[in-house]
């Protein structure tokens, strides 16, 4: 692939760099791939950990006042005004009414505490798991996936399918390098001569992409772009 140029001042600003990388992909393969590497860099460096105590201040806030059944109901009519992603539905007023949603949103809370706290020991291993978890067990989100696309510092191109390619490729990337012995499963940000390095993490995230093993993928010379 043609290298993209970095912006000026993004030397050694990894997560910058893939994020302008994003915008100019034109495939929603391209964009899992690009995402998996943001969403380890960022809970590698530690980034991920403001937004995650952000949902859950705004998930606090959201249970406080659900008790109100005025309140609930504003909620739905909040949310179906807005455009969903492709392939969400708009939430059904029952489970407004009969505290499912409150129920789907404790329970969402209550990962995304973990999550934070798995963050918080830079437990790279468990964290996508946790997040593989997360996006697998969603049915018809709405807020909970605006909140993920969030966390992981996705725009609005990155539906459900996406987010789900994103985390799945991230937990693969990190418990692979993990079977290697590149990386431990709490390692942070580690040194670029390792097999756990940048170069690494995109390599394997494009050969799972496309069911290669990442020397294959080098043999190939599959193109990213």
């Amino acid at each position: 692939a043609s290298e993209v140029p970095r912006p000026p001042g993004a030397q050694g600003d990894l997560g910058g760099f893939l994020r302008m990388l994003a915008a100019q992909c034109r495939s929603s393969d391209t964009l899992a791939v690009v995402g998996a590497t943001v969403a380890l860099d960022d809970f590698a460096s530690g980034r991920m950990l403001p937004r995650i105590m952000r949902s859950c201040r705004q998930l606090e806030d959201w249970l406080r006042e659900s008790r109100s059944v005025i309140f609930r109901l504003q909620s739905w009519r909040e949310l179906s005004g807005h455009t969903h992603a492709p392939g969400v539905e708009a939430p059904a007023l029952s489970t407004f009414l009969s505290r499912k949603a409150v129920a789907n949103r404790t329970n969402f809370y209550n990962e995304l505490l973990e999550l934070e706290r798995l963050e918080e020991a830079k437990d790279l291993l468990h964290g996508m798991d946790k997040l593989h978890r997360l996006v697998g067990a969603m049915r018809h989100p709405c807020l909970r996936l605006e909140i993920l696309q969030d966390i992981l510092g996705l725009d609005e191109r990155y539906d459900l399918q996406t987010v789900a390619s994103v985390v799945g490729i991230a937990y693969h990337v990190i418990d692979r390098a993990v079977q290697l012995g590149a990386c431990t499963p709490e390692g942070g940000v580690v040194p670029t001569t390792s097999g756990y390095a940048p170069l690494f993490q995109l390599e394997e995230a494009a050969a799972c992409m496309q069911g290669l093993e990442r020397e294959s993928l080098r043999h190939a010379s599959v193109r990213l772009m």
